[in-house]
């Protein structure tokens, strides 16, 4: 009985022993595994809707993005036209402080500055509606070609009858078509007409108002508005070219809000200034711009720079006002290149208006173990249980 119980001691003092093994092993593998960081991000997941010409892209259409003019990713609109649908997103290198350009097919449309860093937009899912236009041009009109003139016959000599009767009179000369001037092409109006309202000296008589067919930009001239061209004389009008592409590309970390507009002509004055307010698309403001930091800037071609103007927001209408003097190149701007500080005004009359959407992305739980040595630890304790209950029966 004693030679019996000292065996089961000691097999039972062994299964101990190698149950302390176990948990000497298991013990920095589980230390090890707790501290274990999670993989780094390594990019941002776009997606969202993407507009052509006010309609859904059509299926299949391609949405890239470039940075510094290197395409780094591209997807295709499916047939709800949306892009970058899960798990299919539009994956762009998480590069801090890069300029991302967004392409719907051939038209180019926002751009999105990458926050990366702690606490950025690495490892995201951003939702952003893309909503380009396809640029329309005004035929030039043609000349109608001049006639040609009809050659003049020739007269035919008189033959004599040899007995004095003489000869057949010639015929008379048919005279050819006078040739008429090919009219000369009749120029179009400017898009804003003073030439009714504006008197010698240049001042304008009346108030005139002005919209573009979108309503996206009205201008206001007052009446006693001195308007000149840059020599001086009374302006005829105003042009007005719409800018949805190729207009002169902002710095980085600055914005175009959507098109520009190109008044003209240059070098005309306005004094007082004339009243120009910018309409914009709320869901292109990136995602580090508030709306109550968007002012109207214009383009100064000598210095080749955007000029911010003092503006005035109505984030209720969508709307930016600023008075100008001169005409040039226009156009809804930010200059931000930083994320938004403070707590937002409670007198704020706006409301709030979808910028990109950021999706929280689940981080990497910390302090995970693993999980091998989890289980070989439980199925050590259980066998190390199983013979020591058998041995104390068999006592």
């Amino acid at each position: 009985m004693t030679k019996g119980f000292m065996r089961g001691r000691n097999i039972l003092e062994a299964a101990f022993g190698l149950l302390l093994t176990v948990v000497l092993i298991a013990g920095p593998a589980l230390s090890a595994g707790a501290q274990l960081p999670p993989e780094p991000p390594d990019d941002i997941r776009f997606w969202g809707s993407a507009w052509v010409d006010g309609e859904a892209a059509p299926e299949g259409t391609e949405v890239s993005a470039w940075i510094n003019g290197v395409k780094v990713a591209s997807c295709q609109v499916d047939g709800d036209g949306m892009y970058g649908s899960y798990p299919d997103y539009l994956a762009v290198p998480c590069e801090d402080g890069e300029t991302v350009v967004f392409h719907v097919g051939s038209l180019i449309d926002g751009t999105h500055l990458i926050q990366g860093g702690d606490g950025g937009e690495c490892s995201s899912a951003i939702e952003k509606n893309l909503v380009v236009s396809t640029p329309t041009s005004t035929p030039e009109p043609t000349e109608t070609p001049e006639p040609t003139e009809t050659p003049e016959p020739t007269e035919t000599p008189g033959g004599g009858n040899g007995g004095g009767n003489g000869g057949v009179p010639p015929p008379t000369d048919t005279p050819g078509p006078t040739a008429t001037e090919a009219p000369t092409a009749t120029p179009l109006p400017p898009d804003i007409d003073l030439s009714g309202v504006i008197d010698g000296d240049g001042v304008v008589q009346v108030d005139v108002d002005y919209s573009d067919p979108d309503g996206m930009m009205t201008v206001h001239i007052g009446s006693g508005t001195l308007a000149q061209n840059d020599s001086g004389e009374p302006l005829p009008g105003v042009e007005v070219e719409i800018l949805c592409f190729g207009y002169p590309q902002p710095p980085v970390g600055a914005y175009v809000i959507g098109c520009a507009y190109d008044l003209g002509p240059g070098g005309a004055t306005f004094e007082p200034p004339l009243t120009l307010t910018l309409g914009y698309d709320s869901g292109l403001i990136p995602a580090n711009v508030t709306e109550l930091e968007l002012t109207v800037a214009f383009f100064d071609a000598s210095a080749g720079k955007w000029v911010e103007l003092a503006s005035a927001v109505d984030t209720l209408n969508d709307e930016v006002t600023a008075e100008v003097g001169h005409l040039t190149v226009f156009a809804v701007y930010s200059s931000a290149a930083a994320e938004p500080t403070g707590t937002p005004s409670a007198t704020a009359t706006a409301a709030p208006s979808p910028a990109d959407t950021e999706t929280p992305t689940p981080e990497p739980e910390e302090g995970g173990a693993n999980t091998g040595v989890i289980i070989g630890v439980i199925i050590a304790i259980i066998v190390v249980g199983i013979i020591a209950y058998l041995l104390l029966r068999g006592r």
